[in-house]
C-alpha cells in the first residue's frame, strides 16, 4: 500500500496498489460498462488473474 496524506490533519491516507474496476471506474467517474470497454479496447493496463482484473493504482496524468 502507499501511503499520502489528506492535507487537513496528521492523518495519512493508505492507497491499495491494485484497484477493482468498479472502484477505478468511480475514481474516473465514468460507469462500470465504459471501463469494461477501456479495458477490452486496450486503453487501460490491466492484471489478469483468472477470471480477476485488476488496475495498478497510479496517478493519473495531468
Amino acid at each position: 500500500m502507499e501511503t499520502e496524506h489528506d492535507g487537513t490533519s496528521s492523518e495519512v491516507v493508505l492507497q491499495p496498489h491494485v484497484l477493482t474496476v468498479e472502484e477505478w471506474a468511480a475514481r474516473m467517474r465514468i460507469s462500470r460498462t465504459a471501463a469494461y470497454a477501456a479495458i477490452r479496447n486496450g486503453d487501460v493496463k490491466v492484471i489478469r488473474i483468472g477470471r480477476t482484473i485488476r488496475i495498478p493504482n497510479k496517478p493519473a496524468a495531468a
